[in-house]
């Protein structure tokens, strides 16, 4: 039944006390898998994906274990050298303006393990030299539609994805050796609608042949 009527028992365990929430959230939400996905958003700075603006992602509801597990969606928002987004007071290191990431970094316990993740990923999984190669691989093969003269700016443009690639890792680390990001922004509002009546309408056209001139 996709009434998403299974999502209430998140919303309810996530206003347990601090000290039962991690209980709470146990049955209905993998939340190791979680602080992976978390902490993956953050290294490739997905800032329009969950956990900075509540966007780009699907929860699946497990039917064998009974949790939601996070996956990504819509992920072009990535290796941006700023965050399109940003406030005066927001850290590189962590998003947490979604619930349930905001939840667990204002934890001290899970807090520090969303730091450490992320500190493995950084180990494990963000390795400059394959990222750097496949960049080259991918600007090889679309240049010559994408910018055939030179002249479209494209290459500039990929020269910013791999300053972002070369400089993350000590833009992180160089925060976080400060010590834990202060995270003090409330949650946004959620949005809101007013239901101001029916639209209905119709419309005519001729459809074109294949590579004709675009009619709009």
């Amino acid at each position: 039944n996709p009434d998403r009527s299974d999502l209430d028992a998140v919303a309810t365990a996530l206003d347990a006390p601090d000290a039962t929430v991690l209980d709470a959230l146990a049955p209905v939400v993998d939340v190791e898998q979680f602080i992976t996905y978390w902490a993956a958003e953050i290294l490739i700075a997905h800032w329009d994906g969950y956990s900075n603006n509540n966007n780009n992602f699907f929860v699946y509801h497990d039917p064998v274990s009974g949790q939601f597990k996070f996956m990504p969606w819509g992920v072009d928002g990535v290796m941006v050298p700023n965050n399109p987004q940003p406030t005066a007071t927001q850290p590189i290191s962590v998003y947490a303006k979604a619930a349930l990431a905001r939840r667990l970094y204002l934890l001290p316990s899970t807090q520090a393990r969303y730091l450490d993740r992320l500190r493995s990923l950084l180990d494990t999984a963000w390795d400059e030299t394959s990222i750097l190669a496949e960049i080259d691989r991918m600007e090889a093969l679309i240049t010559p539609i994408a910018d055939p003269t030179g002249t479209n700016g494209l290459a500039a443009q990929i020269d910013t994805v791999r300053t972002f690639v070369t400089t993350r890792r000590s833009d992180i680390l160089t925060e976080l050796a400060g010590g834990p990001p202060a995270w003090t922004q409330p949650l946004p509002d959620p949005p809101e609608f007013d239901f101001l009546g029916p639209v209905s309408g119709t419309f005519t056209t001729t459809y074109g042949t294949l590579g004709a001139a675009n009619p709009f």
